[in-house]
């Protein structure tokens, strides 16, 4: 293939994922509501999960071919990516608000599993036992996380961009599911 129409190519991927980006964030904040589910939680969980998956899928293969530089190159890079380009990028757009108990839960939970990367790999590899101990307290958060919803404790309140007509919501369930799929 010719160099244009590797160019056309990716123009046609950045419009694949900006389209595929909206209607994740539209189905998953449209099913938050419909369910009653606070949308701070399906962000922390569904659209985390769905925009992980690629990163995943990159990291399990290059870990089965034994390159383990693209696996940290991987995680640790799309970390640098989400908390300085894509969280800068957007604050300068527009101010960004958020509940102070998110930070209180969440910022601290984030520094311990940094620190505990950082102590893991110290030897230069990272052992099945840290590996496990990281994957328990991914369970644990998300477990946390259900119980928190569950009780109501995650309730903010939604941004006015995906508005839900109430008495269309319950409805609509499985139109919001395919839209967070797609």
């Amino acid at each position: 293939m010719d160099l244009i129409g590797q160019y056309l190519l990716f123009l046609a991927g950045l419009v694949i994922l900006a389209v595929g980006a909206e209607l994740m964030v539209r189905g998953a904040t449209r099913l938050a509501l419909s369910l009653g589910v606070s949308t701070l939680v399906v962000g922390l969980t569904v659209v985390a999960y769905g925009t992980s998956f690629p990163e995943l899928v990159v990291a399990v293969m290059a870990a089965a071919k034994k390159a383990p530089a693209l696996v940290y190159g991987n995680v640790i890079g799309s970390n640098i990516i989400n908390l300085s380009l894509i969280l800068g990028f957007c604050a300068m757009l527009r101010p960004i608000p958020y509940e102070k108990g998110l930070f209180k839960r969440e910022l601290p939970l984030l520094l311990v599993v940094y620190v505990l990367l950082l102590l893991f790999s110290m030897d230069g590899r990272l052992l099945r036992f840290e590996g496990v101990l990281l994957l328990a307290i991914f369970v644990i958060y998300i477990a946390l996380m259900t119980q928190r919803a569950l009780r109501g404790e995650e309730q903010i309140h939604v941004a006015e961009a995906c508005p839900v007509p109430e008495k269309r919501m319950a409805s609509n369930i499985v139109g919001y599911l395919v839209m967070l799929l797609l």
